[in-house]
Formats: structure tokens, C-alpha cells, sequence
């Protein structure tokens, strides 16, 4: 309980840093950004502690602002030190000890194009459902912490960062035309 309010305060404390983001993301965003949040601190917590948890949380910091500096088309030297710095939250969080990729992670997701669903085992790809269709093994495909799921046809049909524990990163696709 006590675990749950000081995530609680965390995501709390990260708030102001919206405030740079424009108008429109904030109010449709931002609740959900923080339920998610909220969700990957929990499940930080519980699988690797507290150190963990507070790194995972510095790279969100770092990630509220960086989406707020490049919506808001900064001059170019503005956004490379965002960008700079996410990604060293990022590799700081990687790094550190305790925060391996754990054996499994199961991630849901959803944009305008539909629903997905990704297994990863040890940090791969291993399994993946795009708008109710599993993908053969022969159409998942990874490089480092990118990795993409193939359509039937060959394209891409979704490509997204996985960053242990269990997160992901993606541009969301455009909803499919009737």
C-alpha cells in the first residue's frame, strides 16, 4: 500500500512537466500516460526494487519533457539536447544493475489502425498478434531494441522500441480507410 502511494506521488511530481506540452495532448493524454505509468512503476517495483523504479521514473521525466519540446518545433539545438538526454535516461536505465529484461514480458497495445499484443522473451520478440492475427515467427523481425511485425505482404505492419522491463515505444498507426 505504502509502495502504491509513493508511485502515486511520483507520477504527481512529474505533472508540471506537461505543462510545455500543447493544450490539446494535455487534456486527452495525459490521464492515460499516467495510468500507464502508473503501471510500469508498479510492475518495475515489484520485479526489481526501488533503485529501478526511481531510474525508470527519471527516464519518463525526461521523456514528458523531450514530447513537449518537439511538438512545441523547437530550434533544432533545443530538441537534440532533449533527445540527448531521453537517451541517456534511457541507456542509464538499461544499464543499471537489476533492471535486466525479464524472462517474459506480455505488452497490449492499441492506436488508430487496431489492437496488438507482443511477447517478448529475454529482450526478443518472440510472439506477436496484430488486429486479432497471430504472425508467423518467419514475420517478426528485431535489430537491437527495435523490432517489427510483417504483413502477409511483407511491409511493415508494426515497428516499435522495446525497452525492459516491459515498454514500448511506437508511432501510432493511422486508422485503415474503410
Amino acid at each position: 500500500m505504502i509502495a502504491r502511494r509513493l508511485i502515486r506521488l511520483l507520477i504527481v511530481a512529474q505533472r508540471p512537466l506537461t505543462w510545455v506540452w500543447p493544450a490539446p495532448l494535455r487534456r486527452f493524454a495525459r490521464d492515460e500516460r499516467e495510468a500507464v505509468l502508473e503501471e510500469l512503476l508498479a510492475a518495475t517495483h515489484a520485479a526489481h526494487g526501488w533503485p529501478a523504479t526511481l531510474g525508470c521514473w527519471g527516464g519518463e521525466l525526461f521523456d514528458a519533457l523531450a514530447i513537449g519540446v518537439r511538438l512545441a518545433r523547437p530550434t533544432p539545438l533545443i530538441a537534440a539536447a532533449a533527445t540527448a538526454g531521453v537517451l541517456v535516461a534511457t541507456l542509464r536505465l538499461t544499464a543499471s544493475p537489476g533492471t535486466a529484461s525479464p524472462e517474459e514480458a506480455f505488452i497490449q497495445g492499441s492506436d488508430p489502425a487496431g489492437s496488438f499484443s507482443l511477447l517478448f522473451r529475454d529482450g526478443v520478440l518472440a510472439e506477436a498478434t496484430v488486429d486479432g492475427t497471430a504472425a508467423p515467427p518467419s514475420r517478426l523481425w528485431q535489430r537491437g531494441d527495435s523490432a517489427w511485425v510483417l504483413s502477409p505482404s511483407g511491409h511493415r505492419a508494426l515497428a516499435v522500441q522495446y525497452l525492459p522491463p516491459a515498454t514500448i515505444r511506437w508511432a501510432a498507426r493511422p486508422a485503415r480507410r474503410p
